[in-house]
C-alpha cells in the first residue's frame, strides 16, 4: 500500500519516485556496508540511517533519513528516492549511482534502468475512479467485465521502443493511505516506468553507463508527459516537473 503525505485524501495528489537500477555480473550485497560506502565517497559521511541496515549474502538494504534508499541483491543494485517540490532540483540518486559505478568500475555492468513512478489520486472526484479508468479507457469493453460482483480489478502493461532505449510502462490500481492516525485509504493509479539501456561496450564501460544515467531528467520529463498528457489527457502537466527542461 502506498503512503501519502499528511494532505487530506479528498484532494488530488501526484506522488513521484525515481529509481536507478544497475545490473552487473560481479555485484555482491556484502559490498554495501555503510563504512565502505562512506570511505569510498559514494555517500556523504553525514547521511543518517532511518532504520537498522540489512546486510547478508542475499540482500543489502540501507534507508536514509533524507529519503534515499539503496537496495542490492546478487547482480543488481537500486538507488531510489521520493521526489517532491522541495527536492526536485537536488535529486541525489543519479549522482550516487554514477559515483558507485566509478568506484566499482570492474563489476561487469550490463544494463541501466531509469525507473520513474507516479501515483495519481483523483481525490473526491466522484465522476471517475482508478478502476474505471483502467477497465473503461485502457481496455475495450466486453463480456469479460460481467464476471462476479462489481468491476474487476485489472493492470495493463505497455512496451514502447524509443530511439535510445526501451520503455516499459505499467498501470495498476493501488491503495493510498495517509500517515496520520486516521489511516484513511483511497484507490489511486500507479504508473510505473522503466527506461532500459543496455551496455554496448565490453570491459570498463563506466562513461557510457554514466551518460545513460544522465538521461534521467529527460526520461522523467518524457514519462510525466506520457502519464499526464497521453493517458490522463491533461493539456498541461500537473506534476512536480513542468514541461520545461529539467536539470541533470
Amino acid at each position: 500500500m502506498a503512503d501519502a503525505a499528511s494532505n487530506p485524501l479528498n484532494q488530488p495528489m501526484d506522488i513521484q519516485e525515481l529509481a536507478i537500477t544497475l545490473s552487473a555480473q560481479n555485484l555482491n550485497p556484502t559490498m554495501l556496508t555503510l563504512d565502505n560506502l562512506r570511505s569510498l565517497g559514494i555517500i556523504p559521511a553525514d547521511w543518517e540511517l532511518a532504520r537498522q541496515p540489512v546486510l547478508n549474502q542475499l540482500q543489502a538494504r540501507l534507508n536514509f533519513k533524507n529519503g534515499v534508499n539503496i537496495v542490492a541483491q546478487q547482480r543488481s543494485i537500486t538507488f531510489a528516492e521520493p521526489i517532491n517540490s522541495q527536492n526536485a532540483q537536488s535529486v541525489k540518486a543519479p549522482n550516487i549511482a554514477k559515483t558507485f559505478i566509478a568506484k566499482f568500475a570492474q563489476a561487469g555492468y550490463q544494463t541501466v534502468s531509469v525507473a520513474p513512478k507516479t501515483i495519481i489520486s483523483f481525490g473526491n472526484d466522484e465522476t471517475r475512479s482508478p478502476r474505471q479508468f483502467i477497465t473503461e479507457q485502457l481496455i475495450a469493453s466486453g463480456p469479460w467485465q460481467n464476471v462476479g460482483n462489481g468491476t474487476p480489478q485489472a493492470s495493463v502493461n505497455f512496451v514502447y521502443q524509443l530511439e535510445q532505449c526501451q520503455l516499459n510502462l505499467s498501470v495498476n490500481e493501488v491503495q493510498l493511505r495517509t500517515q496520520n492516525e486516521s489511516n484513511q485509504t483511497v484507490p489511486a493509479l500507479l504508473f510505473s516506468g522503466s527506461f532500459n539501456y543496455r551496455s554496448e561496450q565490453q570491459g570498463n564501460n563506466t562513461s557510457q553507463l554514466q551518460a545513460q544515467i544522465d538521461n534521467w531528467s529527460q526520461n522523467m520529463e518524457a514519462f510525466q508527459e506520457i502519464v499526464h498528457q497521453k493517458f490522463l489527457g491533461k493539456s498541461e502537466q500537473g506534476g512536480i516537473f513542468p514541461s520545461q527542461a529539467m536539470p541533470n
